[in-house]
């Protein structure tokens, strides 16, 4: 038994009490809708702040709530709440409005990539919870993806921000499509449908090839054949999506027997906590250049979460005890950043830490549950300690 054991475990009991008894109380009551729908935030008096829905802000609630069962709470009828809100954003050509307004009934029919990938995410999740609609569910997720090929598939690989397209491409939808689509192969495809697995192995396989650095970084924008942007934006490498990336390519990597893709997890994960992480503040910070200059210091709350899920992940690769004792041990030291975002506010969360240490005053937004509840379910994995 390891100290980084004990220690990693120990804020495994900590933010998995905090999820049950202090945030699902508040985010299941005050952040419901009972009209249809979520709350985006939440201020610091525990009131809703009213205004649009944003697609992807329905979706990760409704991954969340359904991530609740495995963790003991009922959340059953909150997924179906969702969905059911879920529909009305739905547009007649088969996509989804990227924003709605419940008080006017009116939507933003604008196409979003980065919104429809979690569309997808979230009909995996509901498919789980409910059983009972698992076929309908599954259907409806194999016509989204397919409708997405046919409507915004990129000539490389990938796929397009809009039609007609246009720069730049971004990497971070197809992150959220690559977890997505490996979330349908947990979940169980249709019969006969290989579909998902050919979608995992295409995103991967472009993260590979393309996304990357040669210094094995992951950056953000594209020139529509996949090179960096020209511009600055060409250069940012975020450290939140390099542990995100890591936690991906773990999963395909394994389940594809590709060392390769867990040789790239490994360097990623190393580059958001050697140069993204700054041991002052105990936090990934926002944005990198790829010559691994710093360029926003703020500390969004999300890039906390994937640097506890990359760690456990490759805690469960490591060749050695000495090797799994370190990932477990920047597990818990990133498992005590995000408690610097929680702590003291009885189930909200700060979003924004400046560089000096402090936070900003902003209501707490909604999305950030769905980074929040995935890190904990991550965290489950690490078992008990075994005592001598």
């Amino acid at each position: 038994m390891s100290t980084s054991h004990e220690a990693a475990y120990a804020q495994r009991l900590r933010l998995t009490e905090w999820l049950l008894t202090e945030a699902l109380p508040v985010w299941s009551t005050v952040g419901v809708d009972e009209k249809g729908g979520f709350y985006e935030r939440i201020d610091g008096q525990r009131l809703a702040v009213p205004g649009p829905r944003r697609l992807h802000t329905v979706c990760r609630q409704i991954y969340s709530f359904g991530a609740v069962q495995l963790l003991g709470g009922n959340g059953e009828s909150l997924v179906t709440h969702g969905l059911d809100f879920l529909q009305k954003m739905a547009l007649p050509e088969g996509f989804f409005a990227r924003e709605y307004d419940p008080s006017t009934h009116t939507p933003d029919a604008a196409f979003d990539l980065y919104r429809h990938s979690f569309v997808l995410f979230a009909l995996a999740t509901a498919a789980d919870v409910l059983p009972h609609r698992r076929n309908e569910l599954a259907h409806q997720a194999r016509d989204l993806r397919e409708r997405l090929r046919r409507t915004y598939a990129h000539p490389i690989a990938g796929f397009e921000e809009s039609q007609p397209p246009v720069e730049p491409l971004k990497s971070n939808p197809h992150m959220h499509l690559l977890e997505a689509s490996l979330a349908w192969e947990e979940t169980g495809p249709l019969a006969g449908d290989d579909g998902w697995a050919r979608l995992s192995d295409e995103l991967a396989e472009l993260a590979l090839r393309k996304f990357r650095h040669a210094n094995g970084a992951v950056r953000e924008y594209f020139t529509q054949t996949w090179e960096p942007m020209p511009d600055a934006s060409g250069t940012w490498v975020e450290p939140g999506h390099q542990f995100e990336w890591a936690w991906l390519l773990v999963k395909w990597g394994k389940a594809r027997y590709r060392p390769d893709a867990l040789n790239a997890a490994r360097r990623m994960a190393d580059i958001g906590e050697l140069y993204g992480t700054d041991p002052r503040r105990g936090v990934a910070f926002n944005v990198l250049l790829d010559t691994f200059a710093t360029h926003d210091t703020n500390a969004r709350l999300w890039p906390q979460t994937e640097r506890i899920k990359a760690w456990i992940a490759l805690a469960e690769l490591a060749q050695s005890a000495p090797e799994r004792d370190t990932c477990l041990q920047n597990a818990a030291l990133a498992a005590t950043g995000l408690w610097a975002y929680l702590s003291g506010l009885k189930g909200l969360w700060r979003d924004v830490m400046r560089p000096d240490g402090t936070f900003a005053d902003d209501p707490s937004p909604a999305t950030s549950l769905y980074h929040i509840v995935c890190a904990i379910l991550e965290l489950q994995r690490i078992p008990k300690p075994l005592r001598k």
